[in-house]
């Protein structure tokens, strides 16, 4: 709702292969949202992202790490401002880590936000 309706600072995207929806991806600047920043250790200069791919059959096709490198390129970094990405999947989602392991990222620490019974890989990737 608010995130497409464009009042909350968060912009989703739909991930389309072949012009079919397979799944989503968003970001955020990472000073939108300084609790959870100061929980990743995450600047106020850095973003944030986040994906789902949805399609159970395209799921273990590489898309994810093809689609976030891309998604960076075109849409993150191009805005200057932006120092790196942080992004925080939960540790028992080795699909989501190895996904962005492959695009570049590098697990920095793990936390475990206040609130919440799992822990968190926190990884980053700096501009290139």
């Amino acid at each position: 709702g608010p995130r497409v309706e464009g009042t909350e600072p968060t912009r989703v995207f739909v991930i389309k292969h072949e012009a079919r929806p397979i799944g989503w991806i968003q970001c955020y600047l990472w000073a939108d949202y300084p609790a959870h920043a100061r929980q990743l250790g995450a600047e106020s200069s850095s973003a944030g992202i986040d994906l789902a791919i949805g399609e159970f059959k395209m799921i273990g096709r590489g898309l994810g790490p093809v689609t976030i490198r891309a998604f960076l390129e075109q849409f993150v970094f191009a805005d200057p401002s932006v120092c790196a990405v942080v992004t925080d999947p939960e540790e028992s989602n080795v699909r989501s880590l190895r996904a962005f392991n492959k695009a570049g990222f590098r697990v920095v620490k793990t936390v475990q936000l206040v609130g919440e019974a799992h822990r968190r890989r926190v990884m980053r990737l700096d501009r290139p």
